[in-house]
This record gives structure tokens, C-alpha cells and sequence, in this order.
């Protein structure tokens, strides 16, 4: 499968999330999009308690530019680094408990 990229060598990608999972993954894409270029490379993994056999996936991110995010736009709203902080993401947390929370009272 071949991807088109622009002049910079980027390539746009689109997700349709559900629900509150968009948080969780905004703060993946923007730790992966800091954490991109700043000269070292690093492992990525998901569920790491199993085995590559039962479902562990781990990828590689090079630091050093080579792998980078561009920018993220929710809803095509660009967010730029200082839009989307870690208390942004308690907040979102918060209301989800809540709203978890009043759908079990009632």
C-alpha cells in the first residue's frame, strides 16, 4: 500500500472517535507529537502485561524528526501546544466520572 505525502513529507491521517476515547487518544497523538523531534527515539506499547502472542504491540517513534506529527485538529479545529495541557485532560476526566457517576444513580 502506498501513501501520498506532501512536500514536507507528511501524509494526512483521520480518525472518527467515540465518545470520551477522543481524550485518550488526543493525549497519545500530543505526547508523540512533543516528544518527536526532540533527538532521541523511543518505544511505544500498548497492553504491556501480555505477550506479543496475545495481543502486545509495540512500535517505534524516532526522536529525531524523522517520525512527527504535524499538527492534530479535532473536528478540523487546530490544537496547538499550549490549547491541549495535561489540565485540560482532568477536566474532560472529571466530567466523564461525573456523568458516569449520575448515570448509575438514576
Amino acid at each position: 500500500m502506498k501513501f501520498d505525502r506532501d512536500k514536507d513529507g507528511y501524509s494526512e491521517v483521520s480518525l472518527r472517535v467515540r465518545g470520551d476515547g477522543l481524550w485518550s487518544i488526543l493525549k497519545l497523538l500530543r505526547h508523540l507529537q512533543i516528544n518527536g523531534d526532540i533527538g532521541h527515539s523511543h518505544e511505544v506499547i500498548s497492553d504491556p502485561d501480555r505477550t506479543y502472542k496475545d495481543g502486545k504491540l509495540s512500535v517505534g517513534w524516532d526522536g529525531d524528526g524523522s517520525d512527527g506529527i504535524k499538527d492534530l485538529k479535532v473536528n478540523g479545529e487546530l490544537l496547538d501546544k499550549d490549547q491541549f495541557d495535561e489540565e485540560e485532560m482532568k477536566i474532560a476526566r472529571m466530567a466523564r466520572i461525573a456523568r458516569r457517576v449520575a448515570r448509575s444513580v438514576t
